[in-house]
């Protein structure tokens, strides 16, 4: 009888024992490279928390595929901020990301 309730209580949820899984767990999964939808899709999530609702209202990500980032816009003023600051948007973009995912930005002017 004694040795069932160690066995229950080792298989009971603890919460200090999911905070350790957690803490192993998040940066093991931070440092393996996604793959190719689970990429698009956490990059699209990342270009509108990074940029804010002003850019991402007026900038939509179109794609995402050998780690270049496809944007597109009918404004010519957002067109040439994102081409002006590309390199600043990948490093944010990847800082975010917490690994080097995006390697390149385009964006297309459809205006």
């Amino acid at each position: 009888m004694m040795q069932l309730d160690e066995e229950k209580k080792k298989s009971s949820f603890d919460e200090d024992n999911f905070q350790r899984l957690s803490d192993f767990l998040v940066p093991a999964l931070q440092n393996m490279a996604p793959g190719k939808r689970i990429a698009k899709n956490m990059v699209g999530d990342a270009w509108a928390k990074v940029m804010g609702e002003q850019a991402s209202t007026h900038v939509r990500v179109i794609g995402f595929k050998n780690e270049k980032l496809r944007l597109s816009t009918a404004e010519l003023d957002w067109y040439r901020t994102v081409q002006k600051n590309k390199a600043s948007i990948i490093d944010r973009l990847n800082t975010h990301l917490g690994s080097r995912v995006v390697e390149d930005v385009e964006v297309v002017f459809t205006g």
